[in-house]
């Protein structure tokens, strides 16, 4: 009996001394969110990767995953894990990547993630919700930008503010090259032409932006474009004397716009009456945040006072921002000068109503008298107006003695989008303002800012 012992530990012995294959393990960084996807229902995906691979994982501890076994078959599983959470699973230490989009400045922007954001949690959650969603292709989800980004960018993380966490800005997680393609997918697919960034961690520390593609505004040779609107998403071209013929129909008519601003690289001098549209202000708040350019605007002090302006938020970052500060008249120019060599006019107002809804036109134009023309009526509104940008200068009331305000506009503006119903303009009880009331036969528009004119 003792020497059966003794020969089955030697055989045992020799056996392991023969193994042709050592094991070890490997740690992986891997956010303790996305762990449940990797454990499966009843732990089902976890154990049949393990099976698989012949190989154990341990997701007990934080912020890492832990396989275990022959190296060739923990990389194996590693690639398989890569594949399936479609993130980057690595040993090496992600760095954080911090982009320009921040809470409460950039809601417009952020919104658009948050959405996407809920809405997969809920898929996730709850099948009923799934079900009661409309599906993939409608036009409600047809922007799935958070998962787009996260899982094309293989990132660990996408981090965007919300009511349900302490998040300030818009972090991407991962590999420094895959957050950095992440900053490129999310300036196009949020249409802000680049987006600023700073990247932390990995041995990294170092602010970023790269300037947008751009035309030569100095060209010798003559610009003549007019765009119209509602914009197409093919606008044909050329969109600029030296422009490479292949970019035809490549931008959409905003966009074509949208390049013209990204190419000041002095001076943008802007008079518009309203100024709501987040991706021309975008534009305006990069080139004076990221590019030195010097931005100055002018607008209605009315409109200025109206939700959804953004007269505000450029004055708040520092940009330079007059108004006509006259209750009975308005600064009703829609025009812009770059680097002193472009013009920009038409009656396109800065708004998303002109830009996807109404009918308006915008000229673009390097012709040297027309550019001087409307240069020199900015610099004579710019000091005329002085001061009246303050943001604690209070609104001045009509005096006592003011005349009627005009009646003859006072119509029909346009119908409401949910019950059909008119919404008048009614300047005359509205103090001659240009503020057209909703229709009250529908209580989801009396709450309503009908800035448009």
């Amino acid at each position: 009996m003792v020497n059966f012992f003794r020969r089955g530990l030697l055989a045992t012995k020799k056996k392991a001394r023969g193994s042709p294959k050592a094991t070890t393990s490997r740690f992986y960084y891997f956010p303790d969110s996305a762990k449940g996807k990797l454990i499966g229902r009843g732990g089902g995906t976890i154990k049949g990767l393990s099976a698989t691979y012949s190989v154990t994982i341990d997701t007990d501890q934080s912020g890492v995953i832990e396989v275990a076994g022959v190296e060739e078959k923990i990389e194996e599983c590693r690639v398989a894990i890569e594949d399936l959470m479609k993130m980057r699973v690595s040993g090496d230490t992600p760095c954080r990547v911090t982009f320009d989009l921040q809470k409460e400045r950039d809601e417009s922007f952020l919104g658009k993630l948050r959405a996407n954001r809920y809405r997969s949690a809920a898929l996730t959650s709850c099948p009923e919700a799934s079900r009661a969603l409309p599906q993939a292709g409608s036009r409600s989800t047809s922007h799935r930008i958070t998962n787009k980004v996260e899982q094309e960018c293989l990132l660990l993380d996408l981090e965007v503010p919300g009511s349900d966490n302490k998040f300030s800005h818009v972090t991407a997680v991962g590999a420094v090259e895959d957050c950095l393609k992440a900053c490129d997918m999310l300036a196009s697919e949020l249409e802000l032409g680049t987006l600023a960034y700073t990247t932390t961690g990995a041995g990294v520390g170092e602010a970023g932006y790269s300037t947008p593609p751009q035309f030569d505004l100095l060209t010798s040779r003559a610009i003549a474009k007019a765009l119209f609107f509602p914009g197409r998403d093919e606008e044909p071209g050329p969109y600029h004397p030296d422009a490479d013929p292949g970019e035809e129909k490549s931008l959409s008519t905003l966009a074509v716009a949208l390049k013209y601003l990204d190419s000041a690289n002095k001076s943008i001098d802007v008079a518009v009456f309203n100024i709501t549209e987040d991706r021309l202000t975008q534009r305006l708040l990069d080139a004076h945040r990221h590019r030195g350019v010097r931005v100055r605007v002018i607008t209605d002090d009315e409109q200025a006072k109206q939700t959804g302006s953004d007269a505000a938020r450029l004055r708040e970052a520092g940009v330079p921002l007059e108004m006509d500060a006259d209750f009975r008249y308005h600064m009703h120019h829609k025009f812009a000068c770059l680097d002193g060599a472009v013009l920009l006019n038409g009656s396109f107002n800065w708004t998303r109503q002109a830009s996807e809804h109404n009918n308006e036109n915008l000229v673009i134009t390097n012709d040297s008298s027309l550019v001087a023309a409307f240069h020199s009526q900015f610099e004579t509104l710019w000091k005329g107006f002085e001061g009246t940008g303050d943001a604690q200068a209070p609104a001045t009331p009509p005096p006592a003695n003011a005349p009627a305000p005009s009646q003859e506009e006072d119509t029909v503006f346009t119908a409401c989008p949910k019950c059909g119903g008119p919404i008048y303009d009614n300047r005359e009880a509205n103090q001659g303002r240009k503020n057209p009331w909703p229709s009250f036969k529908c209580k989801d528009t009396r709450g309503c800012q009908w800035c448009e004119w």
